[in-house]
């Protein structure tokens, strides 16, 4: 199967790329999550999955790099959420703080202009809305790593402080009115709101699962997306890539304490 249009020539010509595939091949823990990641960040997709959505018009070789790597992190922290993605072809996602999640299970993820209409006060919005000017569309994009830096964006509300990521399918996406939108950013736009019928999945911190589930829909999968922001590279669409090797120790002690644990 193709997933990309890029070969791995092009996808591992940059040098700390290989290092950084190479620091995940060192955390596998079995044949299976092996075959996984090399399938990923080599090809961009498993099994009949793909990570990217045909939704999403912008891509170069830096971008699908980010968008691989921030798949392969999601398989080493958090096995069973990467496999429910990749089970039900969930490749759109959209960051933000989950004070917005009361506003999100009455109206759907709306746009900064769309809540206004709605009479309800903006407490999050996307980082453009905060720096330009409100948009009357959601972003939603197939790079995961952008949906976890939108989802970064705090709050003022303490107990709802926390980032989630709400995650689509492309098939459900073109059901929708897409506008074209001109930005540097890989990103679809769905006119004023992403329904709340849409929703396929919420990822959070394992610690907020309970929390969380106060406020979401029974029909809506919330699933663990452990260290949102503790990662151990760094990586941007311009094609920065550098890894931190303190920050990797602490994953690697991370994973062995949770396998004794698991063990006993």
């Amino acid at each position: 199967m193709k997933y990309s249009e890029y070969t791995v020539d092009q996808i591992m010509d940059y040098k700390n790329y290989q290092q950084v595939c190479n620091a995940f091949f060192n955390l596998a823990s079995d044949e299976e999550t092996m075959e996984k990641l090399k399938s990923i960040l080599f090809y961009g997709g498993y099994g009949n999955y793909n990570i990217s959505s045909d939704a999403v018009r912008k891509s170069n070789p830096s971008i699908e790099r980010r968008k691989r790597m921030s798949m392969a992190y999601l398989i080493i922290r958090n096995p069973e959420t990467f496999d429910f993605l990749a089970e039900n072809n969930i490749n759109l996602f959209h960051g933000t703080n989950a004070n917005a999640l009361p506003g999100i299970m009455q109206n759907g993820i709306c746009s900064s202009e769309e809540t206004k209409r709605n009479g309800d006060q903006v407490t999050t919005g996307e980082e453009w809305s905060r720096m330009a000017e409100d948009r009357d569309f959601v972003s939603l994009t197939d790079v995961l790593d952008i949906a976890i830096e939108y989802s970064s964006i705090s709050s003022n509300n303490n107990d709802l402080n926390f980032p989630v990521i709400f995650g689509t399918t492309t098939e459900d996406v073109k059901t929708l009115n897409t506008p074209v939108i001109g930005t540097d950013i890989p990103e679809v736009g769905v006119d004023k709101k992403l329904p709340k019928e849409d929703i396929k999945v919420v990822l959070a911190p394992g610690d907020k699962i309970d929390i969380v589930e106060q406020y979401v829909d029974e029909s809506i999968q919330i699933l663990e997306m452990d260290d949102l922001n503790a990662r151990f590279y760094y990586m941007d669409d311009t094609g920065t890539i550098e890894l931190y090797p303190e920050e990797y120790n602490k994953l690697i002690n991370t994973l062995a304490n949770q396998t004794k644990s698991n063990t006993r």
